[in-house]
């Protein structure tokens, strides 16, 4: 880009600025986006400039999306991921910063500050909250701490159920020591050889569209917790089954017609992921519908060539126990997530206790845009 000395230009984004915006994202990262994708990355943007499934929470399904122009030129874009979520029985809305890049021949300039109070102004007019992982690229200045600065962590310790002995030798001897690797390998065995052989009556079928039947399972699942992105059919069908978001195996249980149980897995490079999973929480064979499940996934993940699946899930979380019983063990690290300060001032006391970090929550992968 030439040399130019024009006022920038700071305004929400459209669709049809896609194009526009890829080509900053993919001039500023080394691969955007990061995880494998089918379609075009203007598509993929535009699933998720979409927004859709947002508005049964009461939100306009219009985020901040925001682009910076000079001469004319889209030189800085930033992307927000805006969902739904639940504390207690309020529904509530978390947005945040996703995308954020600036061309590099225009970095410097502090273009992105300016971005980013423009898109924070309106922000703080539709959500309550930000949600969030960072990022770990030296190139991205932490901009936008300054306007959302981290008020409490969520810890989801990271599982993993590698498919091959080679893959679970590069699994756990990876940064660890040999007596470590030795009790990881005594208690894959012990797994194994403990392993349930119940079966449930559940059927399990692979969807291509969420229905109607979702929404009792989730009532019954998120009445167990104080805090959970919200997942409305819409909701769940934008996320995981729109082609433009990427190739997702999704199974759902069933039984007497009723669902009983979903999981959601997402591959990325060489290894894939598990970025939700449901079950009946009063069901008598929840741990087995679980591990059926979370079986089922994983050969078809296997067939696709990956080398095994990880989980997060956050600390003291009930399914726990029943994804470590499917063989996925503890790998001794832990992703976080951040969340920002309210928004609106609310008075609420398990709003208050959230932020001291007194709730029951579920979190997983997918509800945060990183696969």
């Amino acid at each position: 880009m030439t040399e130019s000395h024009a006022d920038p230009l700071i305004r929400l984004a459209t669709l049809d600025d896609a194009p526009a915006m890829v080509r900053v994202l993919e001039s500023a990262f080394d691969r955007w986006p990061p995880f494998e994708i089918e379609g075009s990355a203007v598509d993929h943007l535009r699933w998720k400039m979409s927004l859709r499934g947002v508005g049964s929470v009461g939100h306009s399904n219009a985020a901040a999306h925001t682009v910076v122009e000079v001469d004319s030129e889209i030189v800085a874009v930033s992307v927000r991921w805006v969902t739904p979520f639940r504390l207690g029985d309020e529904r509530l809305v978390q947005d945040s910063g996703i995308d954020q890049a600036v061309l590099p021949a225009m970095q410097g300039r502090g273009l992105g500050g300016k971005m980013a109070r423009f898109a924070h102004a309106l922000a703080v007019e539709y959500s309550d909250m930000s949600l969030g992982t960072g990022s770990s690229d030296e190139r991205i200045p932490s901009i936008f701490d300054a306007f959302d600065p981290p008020a409490v962590q969520q810890t989801l310790p990271m599982r993993s159920r590698p498919f091959s002995a080679r893959a679970f030798v590069a699994t756990h001897r990876a940064g660890g020591s040999a007596a470590r690797f030795a009790r990881q390998a005594l208690r894959a065995g012990r797994r194994l050889a403990n392993r349930s052989g119940e079966v449930s009556r559940a059927s399990l079928e692979e969807l291509t569209a969420f229905d109607e039947r979702v929404d009792p399972l989730w009532e019954a699942f998120t009445s167990r917790f104080d805090f959970a992105i919200d997942r409305s059919v819409d909701y769940l069908n934008w996320r995981y089954c729109e082609p433009a978001g990427g190739p997702a195996v999704v199974l759902g249980g069933y039984e007497d017609d009723l669902m009983v149980g979903y999981v959601v897995f997402k591959r990325s490079d060489d290894w894939s992921h598990v970025l939700d999973l449901v079950v009946q929480p009063d069901h008598p064979q929840a741990a087995t519908i679980a591990r059926e499940l979370l079986d089922a996934g994983c050969r078809r993940m296997a067939e696709a060539g990956v080398r095994g699946s990880h989980v997060a899930l956050t600390l003291g979380h009930p399914l726990g126990r029943m994804v470590e019983a499917a063989g996925f063990l503890p790998l001794g690290w832990s992703t976080h997530l951040t969340c920002g300060p309210q928004r609106r001032g609310r008075d609420s006391p398990l709003l208050d206790r959230f932020y001291a970090g007194e709730t029951r929550n579920h979190l997983m992968l997918g509800d945060v845009d990183i696969y």
